[in-house]
């Protein structure tokens, strides 16, 4: 119970929070981006 009372363990525990909200947000956008593809279809070159 004294580490839910240290400023240490409590800042890491935000920090941890925080990052946990920043990777979700960062996957999300390149799930939207990989099924939206807003610049189109690439060209395949055959050769």
């Amino acid at each position: 119970m004294q580490a839910l009372q240290n400023p240490l363990y409590m800042f890491n525990d935000q920090a941890t929070i925080i990052g946990g909200i920043v990777q979700t947000i960062c996957l999300l956008m390149i799930i939207a981006i990989s099924v939206l593809k807003p610049w189109g279809r690439r060209k395949s070159t055959k050769t």
